[in-house]
This record gives structure tokens, sequence and C-alpha cells, in this order.
């Protein structure tokens, strides 16, 4: 390992005693410490980052707590790494400090990112001199790694169980991925089946992952995960999450979604084509089936907008409470009317508290008209006429 005299100034930064006290777990001091006005509670210094950084690697919820109550910064990005205390909350693989960050407000669509490229490039080997650095192909060549969300780390760690909470997130954005890693992979989809991940991958396909995303060299997910560099790290035989895309790709086709041709020619031979039958013998099992308190068919809810939807559905809390018991009674399609039935929630709770200001706007016109308006008005409209 090559080290440049920079590197080693930063690794004689000492921490502040507000770092070692929540590093003790030093609560006393800790409580001293925050009620002096001049302990600096979001000082960042490289490896020991923030104090929130190194409450949440120690999992210390009460800590935790009390340092945002008291100003720390819930989406400072550590100092080397540029991890985010969402992002180590996941890799810690702890979901009760991942939930509590979540309700107390952490960005979880947040991108990590590389405060220093030198750093970065001299622990992997790579010296480059001071002088070089601003160069743009230094830049470049320093830029190997990929920024993440929480959930791409959620991925990349296999922990089904915050996959699954952070997809129930209302903000989420399922398809927020760095510009490097879909250049070279197409989306996320790519990260749960390189390591085999069945459950992370099916739950990645029914929240609604853009299937039709495709790298540089315009390749789907499933031509991505097929090329020959691969081959180092597969077991033999075919790739199992491969079967669950393509089945998935089957449903979304029977439905009349928009696929590229690439999924379509991947999805063309006929070896899905008893699938394909079982999705449309589930297709009139939807037709008849109602949701709960309301007059809508689970069939709507695969054809219909969301925008139409949450104009008629606002009674069917009772119906998106367990992802499980919907599968297990429509194990098909269950899935994906879970999440898109989430998404119309969603905006059902945006069109309760915009009605008020809606109506008041429109009051000379009819009511019947007005409702007529909802459906124009996109959720980003309606969170501005609610603010």
């Amino acid at each position: 390992m090559i080290l440049n005299k920079e590197l080693l100034c930063v690794n004689k930064i000492k921490p502040s005693l507000l770092h070692r006290a929540v590093r003790d777990s030093d609560h006393l001091k800790i409580d001293q410490l925050l009620e002096d006005p001049s302990t600096e509670i979001n000082k960042n210094i490289y490896y020991w980052d923030t104090a929130l950084h190194l409450a949440v690697r120690n999992s210390d919820i009460s800590l935790i707590s009390k340092l945002l109550d008291h100003g720390s910064k819930i989406n400072e990005l550590s100092f080397a790494e540029g991890y985010s205390p969402l992002h180590l909350a996941v890799m810690s693989k702890n979901l009760v400090v991942v939930e509590l960050l979540a309700r107390r407000g952490a960005d979880v669509n947040g991108m990590s990112t590389n405060y220093n490229q030198r750093f970065n490039a001299d622990i992997n080997g790579i010296h480059v001199k001071s002088r070089d650095i601003n160069k743009p192909s230094v830049g470049t060549k320093v830029r190997d790694y990929y920024y993440k969300t929480p959930l791409h780390v959620a991925v990349v760690y296999n922990q089904l169980e915050t996959v699954s909470y952070l997809l129930n997130l209302e903000q989420v954005d399922i398809n927020a991925i760095d510009n490097l890693y879909a250049s070279k992979y197409a989306s996320l989809l790519y990260e749960a089946m390189r390591q085999e991940c069945l459950e992370t991958s099916r739950l990645l396909l029914d929240a609604g992952l853009n299937v039709n995303a495709v790298n540089e060299e315009n390749c789907s997910v499933l031509e991505c995960i097929n090329q020959p560099h691969n081959d180092s790290w597969r077991r033999s035989g075919e790739n199992p999450c491969v079967v669950v895309v393509k089945k998935h790709l089957v449903k979304l086709d029977v439905i009349d979604h928009h696929l590229i041709q690439q999924n379509l020619n991947a999805i063309s031979g006929p070896e899905l084509d008893e699938f394909r039958k079982d999705c449309l013998k589930e297709i009139q099992v939807l037709r008849r089936t109602r949701i709960d308190g309301t007059n809508l068919s689970y069939y709507c809810v695969l054809f219909k907008s969301e925008r139409t939807l949450a104009v008629f559905s606002r009674n069917v809390n009772q119906s998106v409470n367990n992802y499980d018991d919907l599968v297990r009674r429509l194990p098909i399609y269950g899935g994906i009317i879970y999440f898109r039935l989430k998404q119309v929630l969603k905006r059902c709770r945006l069109l309760k508290k915009a009605e008020k200001s809606i109506f008041e706007i429109f009051k000379i016109l009819p009511d019947t008209f007005v409702r007529e308006i909802f459906l124009y008005l996109s959720n980003e409209d309606l969170k501005v006429l609610i603010a």
C-alpha cells in the first residue's frame, strides 16, 4: 500500500471529546458535552466520521435519538467512504436503526459518494500525485466504485427484510441508481440476480422496478447477467433468478405492459407457454374478485391508471396490509397488485389533503367537474397545493 503525505496527515487528526464519549458509550459525558455550546456535534473527521455515524455503528438507539434531538445532521456523509448514517445502518444489518432513521427523516434515496478520491486511490494501491489529482484522466481512473442508495446497499448485503421495509416506504425511488452502475448493468435487479437472491428479485420486480432498463450497450438486465464475465461467480447451470425474471416478463406481457424487444425475445420460446396459461387463468379470477370495501375488482388495479383508481379507491386500506397474504391468495399477480395499491393509497392520502384547496379554487364549477380535475394533477402538483 502506498500512502502519500496528505493521507498520513489525515490519519493524525484526533477525535473530539464527543467522538471518544460516543465510542465508549459514556452517556454521562455525552450529556455534558451536548449541553456545552462549544461542542461541534457534526464534526466530521477521517476514520471517525461524525458522532452520529459512530452511534449508528454501535446500534445505540437511545444515543442516536439523543444526537438527532440535539441537531445531528441525519444525512451527513462519512468523511472517507461517503456513507450516510442510514447506509451504515443497512450495512450493520440492524432494521431497528434503519426504521428509526427513516422515521426521523433520513433521505432514503440519498446516494453514497466518496469525499476524497485520492484516499480511495491510495488505499487501493494506486498512487496518484497531488498535482495530478484534478486532471480529468485521473478522475476517470479513480472512479472505480459506485454510488449507492440505501436500497442498493440492502440488496448488495442481501438484507431481504430491509429491502422489503424500504420498498414499503412511500418516498423510496426503486429505480434510483448511480449512472455509472446503470451504464454497465442497467438496473438494481442485476445486483440481486448476481447474488442469486430469488426473493429479493421477486420483491424488486413486484414493486415496479423498470424491467425495460438497458445499459450503455443497449443490453437488458437478462443480457447483462448472461455475459461471459459473470462465469467466475455463477454456479453450474442457469442462474435461478433468470426464470423469476422471465416469468415476471410473461406476467407483464399478458396484461399488455410495454416490453422492449430484448425482453420480448427472452420470453418468445415455448418453455413458458404453460405459465402464460396460468397467468390468463388468474386474470379471470381477478375479474371476479372485488377489493374489500370497494366496487373495484383486482383486475382494475392492473389495467387502470393510479390516478383513476385513487378517485374511486378510498376504502382499500385493509386490502394492502399484508404482502404475503395477497400473494397467497393471488400467487401470480398478488405481489404486483400489492405495490400498485400502495401507490394508489399514497395518492389517496394526497388527494384527501389537497381536496379542500382544490374545491376552494374551483368552487364555481360543478362538483363532478372538479373531481375530473383530480385525474390531471400529478402527485407533485398535489404536494404543492398541500404546502
